[in-house]
């Protein structure tokens, strides 16, 4: 146990030394190197060994987060649209991009004046005569820069930050593209695999065939919001991509299927471990499936833990899930630090070390009799054990990054999760290889891979309807914290006898640790709806307008809400998120300053995701009647919701006024 503890004091040094600067940081170095010292007079060397991880993954945070400063300056150095040229590797696509051109990654050495030295990754942009390049090619790109995408608003990541963690220089609109070499190797060959496969399941109807790319070979982009939004009411939104839990059962399957093969002739058996030489062709069959469905980082964590299984049953050894979590966490954290503030990866971690710590304590043990029946309801007692173990883990994760709860989680993992899993995933993955050689040999898996992705799609559009997705304010980081020990605490008295005596100690400290948590939320709640200032923030929606307003008493008002088209949707990727890091629930006014996508586009998803109190909007002089298309939708989506659509008026709230200038014709705003 001794590399898994090293492993989570290093990774708390790491996140340290990416959080806080300046004289903190001393402070705890000195604070840890103190307490490093205490302990070796104690001659207490295995805590010294963690005091000293600590020290170590501070000074390799500061080191980065210096480093990632250096690279933010290089970037903001470069001037939109000069020209740069850069010389280097394939590392993603050709995908198709907006406009009907073509988009790809390249990294490699930028040229021309003013360019930051090393390898950079630039995302170019080039109409429909790119040549054919894959994976790997060697090719030489010249053109106009253009900046990262993204938005600068206050609480969000800095999009110039994110970009240079993964060492992003923006783009470049190429004026031409000259492949210098032909590539080749396991990127390559999973390139060729990948489009082999995808274009088997082309042959289904377009819905199906989405979901199927997605949940196969992680080609989201096409997947439907209908279904998106039901397997987010189901809570199992990992479920409709290629995630650690994909790679785990086709890695599990696949090992199970081998080893079943090689018993099937004696002769290899007997001179080979079945087990063994499963085990050992298994490893790179991982790796291979990894980079095949676009190498996230949630996937090669459960990569680099399945080998570390499979490694152990080569050698004979009895696998250890804390030292292949550790290995894991190393492993991704030597290719970048900063991985460990993704997202994807945290809530992976935290589910895979809730199910490993508490699953199989709050699970059954082995039922005394072995009826059907039986092993059923054992079934089912271990599935909904490991649901409430990393749902309430990982819950306190996704209310600070996405500000969501889904109530109907439990339901939705112990249904949607074992037909993605152990249906569609092997059923689709095996109809698109048989299908890639040759059209009859994938017939029957095709169809029955089909009909199960038709199950899946109701039971994720009955979530969708009938689930509810409850929105709550951001907890802050020490919330989080406090909630997600409080959890911690429960589900460990919950695994514990019932006469134990900790336990009941356990319970208390889950209490307390949740009621802070819960005092700290109310306090903020209540500091912003009895303030009197009044702030008018005007965000970044990258075209059009969106302005939020915050007066006496919680009172808030939304002006516009921006609109960029190409799905891209600034109500609930921009203005939405900004008011719930806010701790905003409520819109008093939400106002249209006139009818145009880039100002209204947004306002849907205010409507529905908001209690809105009242909708401005100029309207026609005749009535709703002749309302245009965009404030007709507005109107119906806001009487729908119970939002009042009066006149715009002046209004007054604890000495805040709100005034209308017009155009007026008469005593109304004009249309």
């Amino acid at each position: 146990m001794r590399l898994p503890v090293w492993t989570a004091a290093l990774s708390v040094g790491v996140l340290c030394g990416l959080s806080v600067t300046g004289w903190p940081v001393w402070a705890l170095g000195a604070l840890a190197g103190g307490g490093g010292l205490l302990l070796a007079r104690q001659r207490r060397f295995a805590l010294v060994a963690v005091a000293l991880c600590l020290v170590l993954g501070g000074v390799v945070g500061g080191v980065a987060l210096a480093d990632l400063q250096g690279h933010i300056a290089a970037v903001e150095a470069l001037k939109s649209g000069q020209n740069v040229c850069v010389e280097g590797q394939v590392r993603e696509g050709p995908t198709a991009s907006s406009g009907g051109g073509v988009g790809l990654v390249v990294q490699g050495a930028l040229g021309g004046s003013a360019a930051p030295q090393g390898r950079w990754r630039v995302r170019v942009r080039q109409g429909p005569s790119v040549p054919l390049l894959m994976m790997g090619d060697e090719v030489r790109v010249c053109g106009a820069w253009q900046p990262p995408f993204g938005f600068f608003n206050p609480g969000a990541r800095d999009p110039w930050a994110s970009g240079a963690v993964r060492r992003d220089c923006g783009g470049v609109r190429a004026e031409r593209i000259q492949r210098i070499g032909k590539g080749w190797g396991p990127r390559r060959l999973a390139q060729g695999a990948r489009q082999a496969l995808s274009g088997a399941l082309a042959s289904l109807p377009p819905a199906r065939a989405a979901f199927l790319r997605a949940v196969v070979l992680g080609e989201r982009a096409a997947v439907e919001a209908e279904v998106e939004l039901g397997f987010k009411a189901a809570g199992a939104t990992h479920a409709l991509s290629v995630s650690g839990l994909h790679l785990a059962a086709v890695a599990a399957l696949f090992f199970v299927g081998l080893r079943k093969l090689v018993l099937l002739f004696p002769w290899l058996a007997l001179r080979v471990a079945p087990q063994v030489l499963a085990a050992a062709c298994s490893i790179p069959a991982v790796l291979f499936y990894t980079l095949m469905t676009g190498e996230a980082v949630a996937t090669w964590r459960s990569a680099l833990m399945a080998s570390m299984v499979f490694a152990a049953y080569v050698l004979r050894r009895a696998p250890s899930i804390a030292t292949s979590i550790a290995v894991a966490v190393l492993g991704i954290g030597v290719h970048s630090v900063f991985w460990l503030w993704d997202i994807s990866f945290q809530l992976s971690v935290a589910s895979v070390v809730a199910l490993a710590l508490f699953a199989g304590p709050l699970g059954p043990g082995r039922p005394a009799a072995a009826g059907v029946g039986a092993r059923s309801l054992a079934w089912v007692w271990r599935a909904m054990a490991a649901t409430l173990a990393a749902g309430l883990i990982t819950g306190p994760l996704v209310a600070y990054h996405f500000g969501e709860v889904t109530p109907a989680a439990p339901a939705g993992n112990l249904l949607l999760t074992p037909l993605v899993e152990l249906l569609v995933v092997p059923l689709g993955l095996a109809a698109a290889t048989l299908m890639a050689l040759h059209p009859w040999l994938g017939f029957v898996p095709l169809f029955l891979c089909d009909q199960a992705a038709r199950l899946t799609l109701l039971v994720a559009r009955g979530f969708g309807a009938y689930a509810p997705i409850w929105y709550v304010n951001h907890p802050t980081m020490a919330e989080t914290l406090l909630m997600t020990l409080g959890f911690v605490f429960g589900l460990w008295g919950l695994s514990l006898g019932a006469r134990s005596v900790s336990r009941r100690r356990l319970w208390m400290w889950a209490a307390a640790s949740l009621g802070v948590a819960c005092l700290l939320w109310g306090v903020r709640t209540w500091r912003r709806t009895q303030g009197d200032e009044v702030r008018v923030t005007f965000l970044d929606v990258g075209q059009g307008d969106a302005a939020v307003v915050q007066g006496p008493r919680g009172f808030v008002a939304v002006i516009d809400a921006g609109g960029l088209g190409d799905g891209f949707d600034t109500g609930a990727r921009i203005v939405g998120p900004f008011l719930q890091r806010q701790g905003i629930s409520r819109i008093d006014v939400l106002a249209l300053s006139h009818p145009h996508p880039d100002h209204a586009q947004g306002m849907p998803h205010l409507l529905e995701r908001f209690e809105v109190g009242t909708l401005w909007m100029p309207a026609h002089a005749d009535g709703p009647s002749f309302d245009g298309a965009i404030t007709k939708n507005l109107r119906k989506r806001a009487l729908a919701r119970g939002t009042r659509v009066p006149w715009p008026t002046p209004l007054e709230h604890h000495g805040l006024r709100l005034v209308p200038l017009g155009p007026w014709v008469g005593d109304r705003i004009a249309a």
